[in-house]
């Protein structure tokens, strides 16, 4: 078995940065919290709801995030996030959630790239290795009835 990765280097605008593990009860977090807001979303257009699909019978300005929520989200994606100078790693925030990284306050596709290349990091496994298939296994006794995941 190989050892787990537990740092990424990656490069975005010319600058370096360093993206460790979420520890475990965070990135469980993140991905129920994906999982429950945008899994029905990206679902809803191929569930049958009488002459239509479920997507055309919800209401139209439903909001799958609050800004709250986004926000909170964002910031545990950069917790694990530190840049890479020459003066040593700086980390993406403060500790009160304010922004330690120069220019990063009004630069949303460095902030947004850095926010996916953590969910990626970190939770992009469960689906990609044997985590999920492992999971649909250890569920199929406990169902009364026979239901298909």
């Amino acid at each position: 078995m190989s050892e787990r990765v537990t740092v990424k280097m990656v490069d975005l605008q010319g600058r370096k940065f360093k993206i460790h593990k979420m520890d475990a009860m965070t990135g469980a977090y993140l991905l129920y919290t994906l999982m429950e807001k945008f899994l029905p979303l990206m679902l809803e257009n191929q569930v049958k709801a009488g002459d239509g699909t479920l997507q055309d019978k919800l209401p139209k300005d439903r909001q799958p995030m609050s800004k709250q929520e986004f926000t909170a989200l964002v910031k545990d994606c950069l917790s694990c996030v530190r840049e890479v100078t020459g003066a040593g790693e700086i980390p993406a925030l403060n500790e009160n959630g304010t922004w330690r990284l120069n220019n990063a306050d009004h630069n949303t596709p460095l902030v947004l790239g850095l926010v996916i290349h953590s969910l990626v990091f970190n939770i992009g496994d469960f689906f990609a290795g044997g985590s999920l298939k492992e999971l649909q296994s250890s569920l199929q006794g406990i169902f009364p009835a026979p239901i298909k995941m």
